[in-house]
Parts: C-alpha cells; sequence; structure tokens
C-alpha cells in the first residue's frame, strides 16, 4: 500500500514545463535537459524557479540556449551579473546584455536569464523567443544601478546583493548585521580602478534617509571603512590604497528623489466616480442645448414651409401675449 501511494503521489506531482520552444525559425530543438543552479544558495536567496539548456540544429549550424527563471526580475538582475563572463562585451541589441566571447548572447529579460552559446540571435529570433516565455513578469527593475558611478568601473565587476549571502560572497568585509536587509534594503557592489590601485565600493538602498543614517553610523564603526550617505543610499569603501580617489569617488554617489503621487484604491474609485458625474452633467448639458437648437430650427423650417405654400404670413399669426405684472 504504501509502495502504491508513492506512486500516485510521483504521478501526480507535475513536471517541469519546457521554456525553450520546439522550432525557432530555421533551428530546431533536438534536446533540453534541466540546469543545476552554479551557486545553490546565491540562487536560493535570488528566487530561483527553473533552468533548462536547450540544443538546436539546423542549416545555419548548432547553437546551445540556456535559460534561468526567478521570481521576479530584480532576481533574474542579481542573477544576470552573476553569470555574466568577466571576457563579455557590449552589445547594442539589448540594454541589459552583453554579448560573449566568439558568437554568443547572455541577458536579462523580465524574470529570465537567457544565453546563446555558439550563436548571436538578431531582433526577430529575439522577439520571438521572448513570445515563447512561460510565466513572463516584466514588473520594473531595480533601481540602485542607475546610482552607481561608471568612472573607472571595472567591466563586469558588479554583483547585485539581496541578502546575507551575497553579501558574504562579494564583501564579506560588511557583516550581515551592519547591512541590515530585514529593513528591504538592496545593494550594489562593483570594483574600480583609479589612482594607485583597485577599490571595491558597495552601495545600499534602505526604505527611508532615518533607516539610511542608521545603518550609516553602524558602518562607520567597521574598521577601515569609509562611508558616505546620500538620502537614502550609503555607500561604504575599506582602506582604498588611494585615499583622495576613495573621496572623489564617494562624492560621486548621489540620490535625485521621484516623486509619486500615492492614493488608496477607495480614493481613486471616489475621484473618478466624481469626474463621472461632472463629465455626465456637462454631457447632458450639451445634448439639451443641441436638443434646443434642433428643435428652433425645426419649428422655422416648418413655418416657412407653410407661410410658402398656404401663403401665410408669420405676421399675421395671432400672437399671445402674457401680462404678469402687478395690477
Amino acid at each position: 500500500m504504501k509502495s502504491f501511494t508513492a506512486v500516485l503521489v510521483l504521478a501526480a506531482t507535475p513536471l517541469a514545463a519546457s521554456i525553450w520552444p520546439d522550432q525557432a525559425g530555421q533551428f530546431k530543438r533536438t534536446s533540453s535537459a534541466p540546469v543545476r543552479p552554479a551557486d545553490p544558495p546565491l540562487f536560493e536567496e535570488y528566487g530561483f524557479d527553473q533552468a533548462e539548456r536547450a540544443v538546436y540544429e539546423g542549416a545555419g549550424g548548432k547553437y546551445t540556449a540556456t535559460a534561468w527563471r526567478f521570481e521576479d526580475p530584480t532576481g533574474a538582475f542579481a542573477a544576470y551579473q552573476f553569470l555574466r563572463p568577466e571576457g563579455s562585451g557590449a552589445t547594442e541589441l539589448v540594454s541589459t546584455g552583453a554579448s560573449l566571447p566568439g558568437a554568443g548572447l547572455i541577458m536579462a529579460y523580465g524574470n529570465y536569464v537567457l544565453q546563446w552559446e555558439g550563436r548571436t540571435p538578431d531582433e526577430a529570433e529575439l522577439r520571438y523567443f521572448f513570445e515563447q516565455l512561460p510565466r513572463l513578469d516584466r514588473s520594473s527593475l531595480p533601481a540602485l544601478p542607475d546610482f552607481f558611478p561608471s568612472r573607472g568601473r571595472i567591466p563586469n565587476s558588479e554583483r547585485y546583493l539581496l541578502g546575507p549571502v551575497s553579501l558574504e560572497r562579494f564583501e564579506p568585509r560588511i557583516p550581515p548585521s551592519a547591512a541590515a536587509f530585514r529593513y528591504g534594503a538592496e545593494g550594489q557592489f562593483g570594483r574600480f580602478r583609479l589612482g594607485s590601485g583597485e577599490m571595491p565600493l558597495t552601495i545600499f538602498n534602505y526604505p527611508t534617509p532615518q533607516i539610511a543614517r542608521e545603518r550609516q553610523a553602524e558602518m562607520q564603526k567597521l574598521p577601515g571603512a569609509f562611508v558616505k550617505r546620500a538620502g537614502p543610499l550609503v555607500a561604504v569603501m575599506f582602506s582604498p590604497p588611494d585615499p583622495d580617489a576613495a573621496e572623489r569617488l564617494l562624492a560621486t554617489v548621489r540620490y535625485s528623489a521621484t516623486v509619486t503621487w500615492s492614493e488608496s484604491t477607495a480614493e481613486k474609485t471616489e475621484l473618478r466616480r466624481f469626474g463621472e458625474f461632472i463629465l455626465s452633467v456637462f454631457i447632458f448639458i450639451g445634448l439639451l442645448v443641441l436638443f434646443a437648437l434642433v428643435s428652433g430650427f425645426a419649428v422655422g423650417s416648418f413655418r416657412r414651409l407653410l407661410s410658402a405654400r398656404f401663403g401665410k404670413k408669420s405676421a399675421e399669426e395671432p400672437l399671445v401675449m402674457l401680462d404678469l405684472g402687478d395690477k
């Protein structure tokens, strides 16, 4: 009975759905297999869901395509920075992507990281693959990388931090208690080559400037830490070989706030109803005015027709006058 139950449970468990389509233009998928994450604890922190590698063959040759799916675009963006090879270069095909040495492409798209080896897809192929992706999430990417300095940054050295695991992997000199991811913080790490040596920089983004001020005080206690706060951002460096260059780099960390109107759904509904009511009133008034104009034109035209047919002028018709004045 136990073995029979186990068989039933196994049969009821859904198999992972295929990510890559069977056909892609002139290329046909000849094989596919699941892919294990390169760093399971790190990928778990990034929200890893599923990965698949497929082989395509056709008249144009053979290439391999790999897809990693995550719970949201932030996790996919973090995994993209981790998976991107150091020797990859810039590409004009996509904004969040890099060309692989030889022929190939790696990119982040929604909650996916996609990689082609042995072939670089064109725009039409990319659009086709995008349309086939199951469970695609196109919500916005994190804004923190936009505040990360670019001058002197070593290409492909960036790593996104979403928790204690990624923090330990890429900047272990900052303890998790000081970073305080429990507040919903995220971080961007990267290496810079300025002045007389290389210097890593980490920037954390906190929900409010008040929390960032508290974290700044905690990080200033770390040995050799250079710390700067800009709004909800806290930038940290450790014992840079060139302190002047480090100060100039920290000076480029700036925050520009974006003001958005926030209101509850109930308030939006009430305002929308009131606006629709006012609009309906004006539409009703407009219809009344239009009806009066059309009616007046019709009556005038009818009187003219009677006058022309029977020879009776409007001046000969009796006029009824009401005297409403006081007697």
